[in-house]
């Protein structure tokens, strides 16, 4: 209690939009200090200058977008911003979504951080595992076909 006292711990939000999730997320912030955030500011637009002064002023550990009006170029541009400056990125989620999530409730809301690598632990050993199955068995299975022309070029050459 004394660490979260002195803002040790906790993480720094930054809330994009305007609407009545992000006002739920924030009087949830509010009441429950316990959780271990705390909402630096709030903003209606994904710009990535006003939030380079937002972070530099008051520094930033996550980004929760709330707002579905954001266009995909400057959702892009945000998730690269956050992917560069190691800041979570999570949004809320619409119809439209990247399959580079992971899924958690926050207080009954659904959060959806976007991964910045999307092969860890077991899906980066069975792509491993695949490549070299499959690469092993395309080599055997074209090699007749490259040791023939092989000996096609070298007939047709007369070994020049």
């Amino acid at each position: 209690m004394v660490f979260e006292n002195r803002g040790m711990g906790v993480h720094r939000v930054l809330l994009i939009g305007e609407n009545k999730k992000l006002n739920q997320i924030r009087a949830i912030i509010k009441q429950a200090p316990q959780l271990g955030y705390k909402v630096v500011e709030q903003i209606n637009s994904a710009s990535v200058t006003i939030i380079k002064g937002i972070r530099e002023d008051k520094g930033i550990d996550e980004i929760i977008l709330c707002d579905p009006s954001i266009t995909d170029p400057e959702q892009e541009k945000l998730m690269d911003y956050c992917a560069i400056n190691n800041i979570t990125f999570q949004y809320i989620p619409t119809t439209m979504q990247t399959s580079r999530y992971e899924l958690r409730m926050f207080d009954g809301q659904p959060l959806i951080e976007v991964k910045h690598t999307p092969l860890d632990g077991w899906g980066r050993i069975i792509k491993r595992f695949f490549d070299l199955v499959g690469s092993s068995f395309f080599i055997v299975l074209t090699s007749p076909i490259l040791l023939i022309t092989a000996i096609a070029i070298k007939l047709e050459s007369q070994g020049r």
